[in-house]
């Protein structure tokens, strides 16, 4: 049976000289078990920008069409020119995209090796409000599960951005214009769930009228319900018509996962490239004090493993600590 939701939001900032004020609503109908139809349309009213030319406006509308077998989806998103909220964040103003993905998901259940095969097309085509086209996507997509939890996945993309203004890359400058990014990449990963897991992928193709090569892997070990190890590293080798553009980048990192209860538990992320030469440790610890309700110790800090140009400069790039507590109360 069809169930609908409904929905509204509203923000207001005042300040000194003027004012920034935001209103939306949503709506999705669900229907036919696991498809819909979601809309949303919000406005901007801003004091200060009164008078500048654009829409104030912008609004979505997502079809999405789902069985056993079948997905689609279709979404038209329409965002003004001048379509800035101060309590908000709107990642691409000044954009009408048509987007979309056709799927297959068959399931296998009389095989012996083979449980799922998923193969998508997705895209997209974004062109700014005046009708001049800014980028667009197109992906091909295959994921083949096996019965043992292991799968493979194959994809074939292009990316088009269109630059008007020049592009910098690790300080290497790139002219404005249009740039095209076609890549294929694979990957296989095994079954988590084992005490000893692992992940290999790689990937080739043009990169800012160059050309980028990436191969990656991950291996992770579990313990127990008490400790999870994962390792992984990247390489990157870059190609750019520039000064300096042949370069290679790599990236190490670690990630611990401890619990020594249900209620108490930590998380680790450490990580060191060789661009910035920095090692970085994040560090997060949760304890459940009562049901629903935290305490947060967090802990960030990066560390200069390079040459310093003075001695007498740190190597200690930030060493911050957060605490939060959180406390629910049911009425």
């Amino acid at each position: 049976r069809a169930r609908t939701t409904v929905g509204g939001i509203v923000t207001s900032l005042d300040r000194e000289g003027g004012h920034n004020r935001a209103a939306g609503v949503d709506a999705e109908a669900r229907f036919w078990g696991s498809s819909s139809l979601l809309l949303w349309a919000a406005n901007v009213w801003d004091s200060e920008r009164a008078g500048d030319a654009g829409s104030t406006a912008a609004g979505q509308a997502e079809l999405v069409l789902r069985n056993d077998l079948w997905f689609f989806e279709l979404t038209r998103t329409v965002i003004g020119e001048a379509f800035e909220s101060s309590l908000g964040f709107v990642p691409r103003p000044d954009q009408k995209r048509w987007g979309g993905q056709l799927g297959m998901i068959p399931r296998f259940e009389s095989s012996a090796w083979a449980r799922q095969l998923s193969v998508f097309l997705q895209g997209n085509h974004i062109e700014g409000m005046d009708g001049d086209k800014q980028s667009h996507f197109r992906r091909v997509q295959g994921r083949l599960a096996f019965q043992t939890g292991d799968f493979a996945n194959v994809e074939v993309s292009e990316r088009f951005e269109r630059r008007v203004v020049p592009a910098t890359l690790q300080g290497r400058q790139l002219p404005a214009g249009d740039y095209t990014f076609r890549f294929l990449s694979g990957g296989l990963r095994t079954n988590e769930s084992r005490t000893l897991s692992g992940n290999l992928g790689g990937s080739v193709g043009d990169f800012w009228s160059g050309t980028l090569g990436s191969v990656n892997a991950g291996v992770t070990w579990k313990s127990g319900p008490n400790l999870t190890l994962g390792g992984s590293a990247s390489w990157n080798q870059v190609s750019l018509p520039v000064a300096g553009g042949d370069f290679t980048t790599r990236v190490l990192s670690l990630n611990v996962l401890a619990a020594i209860s249900r209620k108490l538990f930590a998380n680790a992320l450490l990580q060191w490239d060789d661009v910035s030469r920095t090692f970085q440790g994040n560090v997060r610890i949760d304890w459940i004090h009562t049901p629903g309700s935290d305490l947060f110790l967090v802990l960030d800090t990066g560390y200069f493993t390079g040459d310093l140009l003075d001695p007498r400069d740190t190597r200690w790039k930030q060493r911050t600590g957060i605490v939060k507590v959180t406390y629910l109360k049911a009425f």
